[in-house]
């Protein structure tokens, strides 16, 4: 499975899926202080 690539953990999981999917839409991704920051490349 996909997901497992990346880790077996449900976070890390979240995590990659989310910069994924800002990558695709064109924008850049950090997570900071337990927030999700997205700047439009």
């Amino acid at each position: 499975m996909r997901r497992l690539d990346v880790s077996p953990e449900p976070k890390v999981m979240l995590q990659a899926a989310i910069k994924e999917a800002a990558t695709e839409a064109g924008y850049t991704y950090s997570l900071e202080n337990g927030e999700f920051w997205f700047e439009k490349k």
